[in-house]
């Protein structure tokens, strides 16, 4: 269930009637102009001023403002830098618009929050483990850029290691953290990490045993690790490693178990040590300890409407089939900075907690690029962008033309009224799936 940027422009321009989509009979060459039969039934000048978006060939995606039109010899001439020469036989299509279709985009995707909360996208989220005192343990939200780390870790270099967000080399979420072509000696040591300074609640794991374990990928022996280091206020300096991985390509689970972090505790590091010259896959990390809080993802913008507690199986049987049992005794806290799941009661072991709730509309950055809705409901959507299209727009509008513009603002707002009552999304509990299918 989704619909992309291309299709809801159309739609939307459907609706003003700002819509029209043409080939072009001759291959666009390295000049400004854009020729199609097709446009002999308009006059001269017809076009001026109206805005062209290609959308195949060598310019697809370029976006002109159109300086004229003559009639005669079916010829746009666009503003800007000449375009790219197509290949023989290949002729562009291209849409015409009286809107700048850039505003088109934005109205929409203002639209995408502003129609939250009847319509939105549903959320569903295995990502925290009871007991897990890390922050964005499956590298999922990375605000920084995706060659930075990710939140709330940081690296031992400038630009050392490089860091990649990855897709499809996961282990049960949707991203995980990739490390390539690392150095590994000496004092050239290069890692990602978190430490005090990053997330000042490791400090509370003072003088308790802690476990340290990551699922790790890597085709590199002996290299990529684990290591715990910390100092306390007297100075000493404390470390360890974990086993290293074996090489072999898989995911393997890398752990330093029931250390004891001391007293007195001035700093923390958890480092995640890649292979030297090897690309090194991070997933799924934790710290296990007794744990009430726990940090929600960047995606959540609204509190979960359900929180469920693996109650069978491995949390790391990524494939298994569990059964879940219902949380009540739980609170949704939002700081201002982060949000925030508060148990009341503490959870033993590590149990996967299945969020469940809803969350804004994906914003649309390219025409391929979807956002998660089908009919009915992208009606909603198109007539508040219309609404919100009519305001942008209210500023260019003739006093001539001012009458016209009242009365058509006042139909839309008629149609956005009546749109909200018929196509919003149910919001209650009872409307999310549940997790024993």
């Amino acid at each position: 269930m989704a619909t992309s940027l291309a299709t809801l422009r159309e739609k939307l321009s459907e609706l003003i009637a700002d819509w029209a989509k043409y080939t072009a009979t001759t291959e666009i060459a390295a000049n400004n102009n854009i020729i199609s039969t097709a446009l002999a039934e308009f006059s001269d000048d017809y076009f001026n001023n109206w805005y062209v978006l290609i959308i195949s060939g060598n310019n697809s995606g370029a976006q002109r403002r159109i300086q004229d039109f003559a009639q005669s010899t079916t010829t746009l001439t666009v503003y800007g830098a000449v375009l790219t020469a197509d290949a023989a036989g290949t002729y562009a299509t291209f849409e015409l618009h009286r809107i700048d279709p850039d505003d088109k985009k934005r109205q929409l995707n203002v639209v995408l929050r502003d129609v939250f909360p009847y319509l939105y996208k549903r959320l569903e989220d295995n990502s925290l483990v009871s007991n897990n005192l890390l922050p964005n343990s499956h590298f999922e939200d990375w605000s920084a850029g995706t060659t930075l780390p990710p939140d709330n870790y940081a690296r031992s270099g400038a630009s050392l290691p490089a860091v990649a967000r990855e897709t499809a080399i996961i282990r049960g979420a949707d991203l995980s953290m990739q490390l390539a072509s690392m150095k590994l000696s000496g004092a050239t040591n290069e890692f990602v990490y978190i430490s005090e300074v990053e997330w000042p609640r490791l400090l509370a794991l003072e003088n308790n045993s802690v476990t340290f374990r990551c699922w790790v990928r890597s085709d590199t022996a002996a290299a990529t690790r684990l290591r715990i280091r910390t100092i306390t206020q007297a100075g000493v300096t404390w470390g360890a490693y974990s086993s290293s991985h074996t090489g072999g390509g898989e995911f393997e689970l890398l752990e330093i178990k029931d250390m004891n972090i001391p007293d007195n505790l001035a700093k923390i590091r958890l480092d995640f040590i890649p292979g030297s010259g090897a690309t090194t896959y991070f997933d799924n990390a934790r710290v296990v300890a007794t744990c009430y809080e726990y940090k929600l993802g960047t995606s959540w913008s609204e509190k979960p409407y359900d929180v469920w507690m693996q109650v069978s199986g491995d949390c790391d049987n990524i494939g298994g089939s569990f059964r879940w049992q219902r949380l009540h005794n739980w609170i949704y806290r939002d700081d201002g900075s982060d949000k925030w799941l508060i148990l009341r009661t503490n959870i033993s072991g590590e149990r996967i907690l299945k969020l469940m709730g809803i969350t804004y509309l994906t914003e649309l950055t390219t025409d391929a690029s979807t956002t998660e809705l089908d009919e009915p409901y992208v009606r909603l959507l198109l007539v508040q962008a219309m609404v919100s299209l009519f305001r942008s727009q209210g500023y260019k509008i003739t006093a001539e033309d001012t009458a016209r513009y009242d009365a058509e603002y006042r139909r839309w707002m008629g149609e956005l009224a009546l749109a909200r009552r018929q196509h919003y999304m149910p919001v209650t509990p009872s409307a999310m799936k549940s997790p024993y299918w």
